[in-house]
């Protein structure tokens, strides 16, 4: 994985790296990702086969980019807002 933490994953949104028009990280309680929500490209329509190579593409990009630590990421986040946390 290129972004280890959230610390970094937050950093490359900061610098440009990645955009948040493209790119957006799903939470769940258990689990966390990035996944890619900009467009395909213009020859790629949305029910062509096409547009589905293209997305199954950007999901092992970032697969490769991010994949979260399941519930310590609720940790960490809140350390980084300097919210002291205890694990239950």
């Amino acid at each position: 994985m290129k972004y280890k933490n959230l610390a970094e994953l937050s950093e490359a949104f900061k610098s440009g790296e990645l955009s948040e028009e493209n790119y957006v990280l799903i939470v769940d309680n258990d689990h966390s990702y990035l996944t890619y929500v900009g467009s395909s490209p213009y020859y790629a329509k949305s029910d062509s086969a096409q547009h589905v190579e293209y997305m199954q593409d950007k999901d092992k990009e970032t697969a490769e980019l991010f994949s979260g630590g399941g519930p310590n990421d609720f940790h960490e986040a809140c350390q980084a807002l300097g919210i002291p946390t205890d694990s239950a």
